[in-house]
């Protein structure tokens, strides 16, 4: 007597294949949006751990914010906002961005060497290249820090003709192909202290410019 024995047949087996290879197309966006969320949400509260620093810096001088690079002493890198900054956070890691791809290599009053992944509002925003914190008309509205390529440089979300070493934001993405990196939208941080996304069409300048309220 023959015993009877069970199994799948060739087609049966392709179609457990194929149901898995839908399940898979469908499913792996899903994850990669949700990981980018998180990263976006990561993002975020770097920047505001960062604004916190820039307040607590503030506070200290007087209420000037250094935003642009002073001279420096020689073999240090103290003249730049990341390093005045730095002793106010908890560690480098919060200058990164777990979606931005940098190469900037920026010291540290500890000794530590690590990348920047966002920039200030350029300097050159403000009467007499210097940023009083008294003076800004709607800190909610005025721009701090965001992401940004150019790492240690500025930001600026409009162009002044004639300045080397920065760029205007909204010429980021014709620089760098995979810029803005949350795309479609970019971090940013304000002078209040709150940090949040915003659409990357909204960062072009102008009149009704959202990033930039000063007198």
């Amino acid at each position: 007597m023959k015993r009877c024995e069970s199994g799948f047949t060739l087609i049966e087996l392709l179609v457990v294949i194929a149901i898995i290879a839908i399940l898979a197309a469908i499913l792996f966006p899903v994850f990669a949006k949700a990981r980018e969320r998180a990263r976006v949400a990561n993002c975020i509260s770097n920047l505001k751990q960062l604004s916190t620093a820039a307040s607590m810096y503030a506070t200290d001088y007087d209420g000037i914010l250094s935003i642009g690079q002073q001279p420096s002493t020689p073999g240090t890198q103290d003249g730049a906002w990341y390093w005045r900054w730095c002793v106010y956070t908890t560690n480098i890691q919060v200058y990164v961005c777990p979606s931005g791809e940098q190469e900037t290599i920026a010291a540290f009053p500890s000794n530590e060497r690590g990348p920047i992944s966002y920039a200030p509002i350029c300097e050159d925003c403000f009467p007499n290249r210097m940023c009083v914190i008294g003076r800004i008309m709607r800190p909610a509205n005025t721009m701090l820090l965001s992401d940004n390529p150019w790492s240690a440089r500025r930001t600026c979300p409009r162009s002044h003709a004639g300045r080397a070493g920065h760029m205007p934001l909204i010429s980021m993405e014709q620089a760098y192909d995979d810029f803005p990196w949350h795309d479609p939208s970019i971090n940013i941080c304000y002078m209040d202290g709150h940090a949040k996304s915003i659409q990357w069409s909204k960062t072009a300048g102008g009149p009704k410019d959202p990033l930039f309220h000063y007198h």
